[in-house]
């Protein structure tokens, strides 16, 4: 059984055999929970790092700049 959800995308398998009476309706009872982003210190940590190492590519970029060109 496959459960497509079009808003996020996702697809879900189920794996489990079901056994129902023939002429029987199909009930399924189904228990979701959504998955835990990650904390606000943990966001500030990424945006940080993600920061310092922009301002380390930008600062590598200047000092190798400044020693490659040539003054006429």
């Amino acid at each position: 059984m496959r459960a497509s959800i079009p808003e996020q995308g996702r697809l879900l398998t189920f794996k489990r055999a079901v056994a129902v009476e023939r002429l029987a309706d199909l009930k399924i009872d189904l228990q979701t929970a959504a998955v835990r982003a990650a904390s606000w210190g943990v966001r500030a940590v990424i945006v940080v790092g993600t920061l310092f190492f922009c301002g380390l590519l930008a600062w590598l970029g200047r000092l190798f700049g400044q020693t490659t060109r040539e003054t006429p």
